[in-house]
């Protein structure tokens, strides 16, 4: 409840600016008054701001000029009132009832007003004077309506400096930021920044070059801030290696400069260069930071950079629509349909997840979670669906502004990406669909023109340097070949990462569609496959042997399988299941369909008639069950084959006609995968084959360890009978036979002779891992090292011993695991490792905030210092941590004042900043102490880096400004 307080009524005729408290002395009367006016006040110091005091009708509220953005508003009023009731509607909307003045809009605490930071956008507001408390009684007097409207950036012509920094986590394969404080633009302005404005960043380490291009981002916080206009450019490398990088910026101007080329060079910010460091990747598990960055290597699968991982995906094609997410800036349904709250999975959101604009966002970074904890790694969505079938995603301001684009909105599907990414998610971008891939929604018709070259410039540039991905040119293509070689090549010649480009066709048009893109006929490296659930086998077969055949094997996986109405139907029980097609079916023809001819894997499409729809669906576990299977599937072949190494193998099983009776996937001579999809036995030909193989037994619907049936091994030679499955014999089977020498093979042996269970390294650590490795009845193969289980290096021959290099801060857990020539692996014992934080501390720098430059005498500032404020050129301070190669720097501070901050991008300043446009802080007199924590995430997460406390005391208050003596200033705060 709020405390009783004066009702105090501000006189704007003192000259020395005391506020005087008028006292009514009619107790428990109602005195008739209007709501005069209101007034924007500074919550910071309480006071009104100068221009708005009172708010004019139409006001626009510039949050980037403004003193502050922690505000309020109030009421002022003719007379002694019960209560003030205000109710705001536009961008945000609300109500308060305030019973004692000052009648503040956000509410106070006896005239401490309480913060409040508006979304950008317009607003109507009406204050409303009671006789009663709590807006009860009868209206007091006349009521105030005001229009205005929220804004955050530059006024225009207010260029930046030039200056380039560089943020986020200095690591291999993480997202190094390069922020240029260029010239002023706006989403809406001309010049127009997307089409003549033109940054690139050339980035190297000398053997490896990217060129990169940046864009637009406004006030370089849109996604917060909802900015439409400002000085930050950005660009993004995700770095291949550790040690020093380069930079170089090229910003240029020109009409359509950013399509073409061409243009004037622009100074100050043409021509910049840098460098920066990067140590090694810390991350483990799913990460994809911890696998680097998957890429198309001449196979039919795709592989990590980093450890070397082959990839496989599974999970969800649907709902195409993902991103028509009401929490998103700008986005609705330009036909007039809903959007999606994604609030079945708000739930599945965990503390420390990103969200937006206080809280917005839980319910799609949960659905993610959902997938990712069901052991999904890919989702699918469309960024461009207008004139399409869900009308509803777009990056554009409006949907038919197709050369102008949101920045707060392209923020926030960044957040998302960043997030799966994190959580082990491939994302499939499909940039658009045939309802709008030609004709009027088309862009450019269909060619790549100024709209097409643009809308692929800018998903490069925001998007390109997350690390598992593909660029899919169009769902349902009906594009002519002409025109899909171009769309093809432009990904080819200006995605620097060179993703998987990959094309989506109408069931029975891939002939059409695919044949004169085979080979070097185009950039394209692989095929989105649409076809009937039950014709996925011999599809993935024929494509993967085309391309092969024409010399540039593509990654051919099913994202989508008919009937049109059901694909992938929900479990059992749930509405919208109808039976005409099951789960068990498609398990079956689609799922190992794909995987057992070599497929790069399976989304799953939701049919129109299944409740949970390819357009309406915001609830993943309508396909719960299907999430087993699938998980289940991936895990046979990452878990036990080499499957990068074999291939289609049918008719050793008899199946000629390569028919969903049964399929058979093979290393010949090596390990032989069966899938009897009915299950009962079959023969494997093991003609011209030498050699005992170990027969084991794989349950697809329940996943778990290879089993044993009635036939433990076989041996080469001929025509060999596999047994019977070790229960439930009449279901789906899959069979494991590997060679293992005579009488059984036996797995290899190794041991890690360094490091030592709890040896110490500094980082960034150089850390020499050596195994002894050998195999009884056979030969070892390779060996592989492991940090948390995953894959950092592999050794094909001994000596067994490598050095990583570049280790972060952290503990790790180190592991080898040897495998022999009959594929059989053993893993070693755990030694577990600390690497510690660097030893050299970091100091701190006391900055000038109106100058943003250090303050004479305290660079750096040192313990026990004192800062006199009448003695220094500004009494507006803050307080910089001088540290790199850090995800995120923590102020704690007490005394006085007390508070924490935390900031993810440098320059790291206590009391925050706008791209090196330092926040101003007066301290308040008194001793301090301040603990500065350096840490290897972004939100003090991660590792605990470095830690420093010091004290310092403010001597004496800032001088008085303006002929005011310090007796009537307005008390700080």
């Amino acid at each position: 409840m709020r405390p009783t307080k004066c009702p105090t009524k501000y006189s704007n005729k003192c000259p020395t600016l005391i506020r005087l408290c008028l006292i009514s002395a009619v107790a428990g009367a109602a005195i008739a008054a209007d709501v005069t006016s209101l007034t924007l006040i500074n919550a910071v110091t309480d006071q009104p701001i100068a221009g708005y005091d009172p708010i004019p009708a139409g006001a626009t509220l510039n949050l980037a000029t403004l003193p502050t953005t922690q505000l309020n508003m109030r009421a002022n009023v003719n007379g002694a009132v019960g209560s003030v009731r205000f109710v705001w509607s536009g961008a945000e909307s609300g109500a308060q009832n305030e019973t004692s003045a000052p009648y503040a809009m956000k509410s106070d605490s006896s005239g401490n007003y309480y913060p409040w930071t508006p979304a950008i956008g317009n607003y109507s507001l009406t204050a409303t004077p009671y006789t009663g408390a709590g807006a009860t009684g009868s209206v007091a007097g006349a009521a105030i309506t005001r229009a205005f409207t929220v804004t955050s950036g530059s006024s225009s012509g207010q260029d930046g400096n030039g200056n380039v920094t560089i943020s986020g986590e200095l690591k291999r394969w993480h997202n190094v930021v390069l922020t240029l404080a260029g010239p002023w633009a706006s989403e809406s302005g001309t010049p127009n920044p997307f089409t003549d404005r033109r940054m690139d960043v050339t980035f190297s380490n000398g053997a490896l070059t990217y060129v990169v291009p940046g864009y637009f981002a406004a006030d370089g916080n849109a996604g917060e801030s909802s900015a439409t206009s400002g000085t930050t450019w950005r660009a993004h490398l995700s770095p291949d290696t550790t040690g020093t990088w380069t930079y170089t910026v090229s910003f240029r101007s020109g009409t359509d400069v950013a399509m073409n080329g061409g243009g004037a060079t622009l100074a100050p910010y043409h021509g910049k260069t840098g460098s920066f460091t990067i140590i090694e990747s810390d991350k483990t598990g799913v990460d994809f930071r911890a696998k680097g960055r998957l890429a198309y290597v001449g196979a039919r699968y795709l592989r990590h950079r980093g450890n070397n991982e082959w990839f496989v995906k599974v999970g969800a094609d649907s709902p195409e629509n993902l991103l028509g997410y009401s929490d998103f800036d700008g986005t609705s349904d330009h036909d007039g349909g809903s959007l999606k709250s994604w609030s079945p999975h708000v739930g599945d959101w965990q503390s420390g997840d990103p969200t937006w604009k206080g809280g917005k966002g839980k319910g799609l970074i949960g659905a993610l979670n959902y997938l990712a904890n069901e052991g999904q790694n890919v989702v699918s969505f469309l960024t461009y669906n207008a004139g399409g079938d869900g009308k509803d995603v777009w990056p554009f301001t409006g949907h038919t502004d197709r050369l102008r684009y949101d920045c707060s909105k392209l923020d926030q599907w960044n957040a998302v990406f960043t997030h799966a990414q994190r959580r082990g998610l491939y994302l499939h971008f499909k940039t658009q669909e045939t309802e709008n891939d030609n004709g009027t929604w088309g862009l450019d018709g269909g060619d790549v023109g100024r709209e097409r070259k643009l809308y692929y410039r800018e998903l490069i540039a925001r998007f390109s340097h997350h690390l598992a991905l593909n660029w899919n040119l169009g769902e349902e293509t009906t594009q002519t070949t002409a025109q899909q070689q171009a769309m093809a090549q432009f990904f080819a010649a200006n995605d620097p990462y060179r993703h998987n480009v990959v094309l989506h066709t109408y069931p029975g048009q891939q002939e059409q569609m695919y044949r004169p893109l085979l080979g070097s006929a185009s950039a394209l490296t692989g095929a989105s496959i649409q076809i009937n659930w039950d014709a996925v086998h011999g599809e993935t077969l024929q494509w993967i042997n085309e391309s092969t055949a024409a010399g540039k094997v593509w990654v051919v996986a099913n994202d989508e399988q008919g009937s049109a109405n059901i694909g992938i139907p929900p479990d059992a029980g749930w509405p919208g299941y109808s039976g005409a097609i099951t789960q068990d079916q498609v398990r079956k023809a689609t799922l190992w369909g794909n995987l057992m001819a070599g497929g790069a894997g399976v989304e799953s499409y939701f049919g129109y008639q299944t409740g949970e729809t390819d357009l309406s669906a915001q609830n993943f576990r309508s396909r719960d069950r299907w999430w087993d299977y699938c998980r289940y599937a991936r895990a046979f072949f990452v878990q036990h084959l080499p499957f990068s190494e074999m291939v289609s193998r049918n008719n050793l099983v008899g199946n000629t006609a390569n028919s969903n009776a049964l399929y058979c996937f093979a290393k010949t001579g090596s390990v032989y995968a069966v899938y009897l999809p009915s299950g009962g036995t079959t023969n494997l030909d093991l003609s011209g084959v030498s050699g005992t193989f170990a027969v084991r037994w794989y349950d697809p619907r329940n996943g778990g360890s290879l089993q044993t049936g009635s036939v433990a091994s076989i041996t080469g030679g001929g025509q060999r009978s596999l047994g019977n499955a070790p229960n439930n014999s009449t279901q789906d089977w899959a069979v494991h036979i590997t060679v293992s020498g005579g009488g059984g093979n036996v797995a290899p042996s190794v041991a890690l002779t360094s490091p030592t269970a709890g040896q110490q390294f500094t980082a960034p650590g150089a850390i020499r891992i050596i195994a002894n490795a050998s195999d009884s009845d056979g030969a070892v193969s390779r060996v592989e090292f492991l940090a948390g289980g995953s894959l950092i290096a592999t050794d094909n021959s001994a000596p067994y011993d490598w050095t990583w290099n570049n280790v972060a801060a952290g503990t790790y857990s180190i592991t080898a695991r040897a495998y022999d020539n009959a594929g059989a692996s053993t893993t070693s014992a755990p030694v577990t490792v600390t690497v510690g934080a660097v030893s050299v501390p970091f100091t701190l720098t006391l900055i000038n905030a109106d100058s943003d430059q250090p303050m004479p005498g305290f660079d750096p500032l040192n313990s026990g210092a004192t800062i006199a404020l009448s003695s220094l050129p500004s009494p507006r301070l803050n307080l910089r941590a001088n540290v790199s190669g850090v995800g995120s720097v923590k102020f704690t501070w007490s005394g006085p004042e007390n508070g924490t901050a935390t900031e993810n991008v440098a320059p790291y300043a206590m009391k925050g900043d706008t791209n090196g446009n330092f926040n101003a802080w007066i301290p308040t007199p008194g001793t301090y102490t301040l603990t500065v924590t350096t840490h290897s995430a972004s939100g003090a997460g991660g590792t605990l880096l470095q830690s420093r406390t010091l004290t310092f005391t403010v001597s004496d208050p800032a001088p008085a400004t303006g002929g005011i003596s310090a007796s009537v200033m307005p008390p700080v705060k």
